[in-house]
């Protein structure tokens, strides 16, 4: 990705008033942003859980496996 979008992304994202449980704003244009790019990005269902207003934005790479980070930890985990 080129540093440009990447900085234009970030500049997007950090404009939208999406505070806890009210991300689906990002959530859906981060989901467009993939879909541009012809990946196939889902919602899960962790919303019903959560009481948020999106499930978690999951995209599978290539041929790699699940991969999301834990806010709460930082930490990188493999599905």
């Amino acid at each position: 990705m080129k540093t440009n979008r990447l900085i234009d992304l970030f500049l997007q994202l950090i404009k939208m008033d999406a505070l806890s449980q009210h991300e689906k704003p990002v959530t859906d244009h981060i989901h467009d942003f993939l879909i541009a790019l012809n990946l196939k990005p889902y919602f899960d269902k962790s919303s019903i859980k959560t009481g948020s207003d999106t499930g978690n934005l999951i995209c599978k790479v290539g041929s790699g496996g699940d991969v999301f980070f834990r806010p709460e930890t930082r930490k990188r985990i493999r599905a």
